[in-house]
């Protein structure tokens, strides 16, 4: 019951919701055609695209169309949403959706990707009346999710927010179904094919555009990321990151820092990730460090705070110095007269076989040909003292005399037949991001090897797999401002 309603004669509508005051059907109604209402979902920007519906009068005894001089009028009601799309700081609260008309046209242009119209018409011909009701988008229960984004996902609570991934205690993301419908403004990431990465790869697009999200399947993770090449012209490495969280559930927006207060951050959380150009972390020097005979470990390239339910980790962060020190730091000098001088030489093939910068003479006999008198090294000597000088080889490179090869191998091998996988920089950024960010989002390190969040790198090659164990821990929340 609706007492508070009047019944409307014969407009086809029970007003009152009173059955004991049934509504006479009218002998004409005014209907509505227009191209791809079935599908149409509204969309915002500069020139959002009109939609044209055509009105006519319906003869509902005769079954017909009523032709002739026909008068029509139109009156809109809007919704007034703030802003234009979820993520959006405006506090311009006009109206969503504006008609203009023209005898039985209409043409109704969206201001805001979650808003919805309604016209009333009436019309007027040979001392007759109808009148009708039109709708946009089409929305058939009223619940403000168009019947196009229902069809997608099936029926849903606007206010519900139920993503879950097997494994994964946390249901949900902090959007709502209505919130992830309207959509944000934010730049989506793609699959990239470019071999320098090796391993799977999603790099952001190029603009900012509006898109809409899965609020039945993935959940939605947003960062802002600064100083990488998008940022940074001087910086050549892109931002990018690998396949374990699309495989863990997760969808990553991407977006430079410096555009996000261009786009807002309403009703959004958002992980930042720095990639810091002139300090190393910590104490270090951002070099690669020896620890024994042909054995080095590198500085660390990457740090995140741990992110819990309320927030990401802070600090996230990726090292540029120690990331190209660990490319270009190349200890060893070659002096190789043995053959390949593009190769790393085996350490039992030199004369400096304990690896500390000179030719190891015991009783005037070299220690690794026993040739008396030798003139010269025959091998790849480490440069001792080295830290800034760029000679010919390093350990995790051995074929790095190649004027071709760019890349590093890990695990580190001995020789070039051992070789399965060679990594470039853009690849190991890449690792590094994708780590730092599972520590954002509440990954701590696990013990399984083949995880991401190992804490030590066996290889490079991980940044497509989180492990069951890390995929528990992962909390992806959107509350924000």
């Amino acid at each position: 019951m609706n007492p508070g309603q009047p019944e409307v004669p014969n407009n086809g509508i029970d007003d009152d919701c009173n059955a004991d005051t049934p509504d006479v059907p009218p002998a004409y109604v005014v209907v509505f055609e227009m191209a791809g209402y079935d599908s149409w979902l509204p969309e915002c920007g500069a020139f959002p695209a009109p939609a044209t519906v055509v009105a006519r009068v319906w003869d509902t005894a005769a079954q017909e169309y009523v032709s002739g001089s026909i008068a029509y009028s139109f009156s809109l009601t809007s919704t007034h949403l703030l802003g234009s799309y979820t993520n959006d700081e405006s506090d311009d609260a006009s109206p969503d959706f504006t008609m203009v008309p023209s005898g039985d046209t209409f043409e109704l242009t969206s201001a805001d990707c979650g808003g919805s119209a309604t016209v009333h018409a009436t019309a007027t011909f040979d001392g007759n009346t109808a009148a009708g009701t039109f709708t946009l988008p089409k929305d058939t229960d009223k619940d403000t999710l168009p019947d196009a984004w229902e069809d997608v996902y099936g029926g849903l609570d606007p206010t519900g927010d139920d993503e879950t991934r097997a494994g994964n205690p946390y249901v949900g993301d902090g959007l709502t179904n209505f919130e992830e419908y309207r959509g944000f403004m934010w730049k989506t990431l793609y699959p990239s094919s470019d071999p320098v990465y090796q391993t799977p790869v999603y790099v952001p697009g190029i603009d900012v555009e509006h898109f809409r999200t899965d609020p039945t399947g993935m959940k939605d993770l947003f960062v802002a990321f600064r100083n990488y090449h998008q940022d940074n012209a001087a910086v050549m490495e892109d931002f990018a990151i690998g396949e374990a969280f699309m495989n863990a559930g997760v969808a990553v927006h991407a977006l430079e820092a410096g555009l996000v207060e261009t786009v807002g951050e309403n009703h959004i959380d958002v992980a930042e990730v720095a990639n810091n150009l002139v300090t190393p972390y910590g104490g270090t020097d951002g070099h690669i460090n020896k620890r024994g005979l042909r054995d080095w470990t590198w500085d660390t390239k990457g740090a995140s705070g741990l992110g819990d339910a309320d927030q990401y980790g802070l600090n996230t962060t990726t090292y540029e110095i120690p990331l190209g020190c660990y490319f270009t730091d190349k200890p060893y000098l070659d002096s190789s007269t043995l053959g390949d001088s593009t190769v790393l030489d085996p350490i039992e093939g030199v004369e400096d076989g304990n690896d500390n910068g000179t030719d190891d003479r015991i009783k005037g006999v070299y220690e690794s040909t026993g040739i008396i008198d030798d003139a010269f090294l025959d091998g790849d000597l480490y440069v001792l003292g080295f830290k800034n000088d760029n000679q010919d080889h390093s350990t995790f490179n051995i074929n790095s005399g190649s004027a071709a090869d760019a890349g590093v191998e890990l695990p580190v091998v001995t020789t070039v037949g051992q070789i399965t996988l060679e990594y470039s920089k853009p690849h190991v950024l890449k690792h590094t991001i994708t780590h730092e960010l599972g520590h954002a989002v509440g990954i701590p390190h696990t013990q399984i090897s083949t995880c991401l969040m190992y804490e030590y790198s066996p290889d490079w090659s991980r940044d497509e797999m989180f492990s069951d164990a890390a995929i528990s821990y992962i909390q992806i929340h959107n509350v924000g401002p």
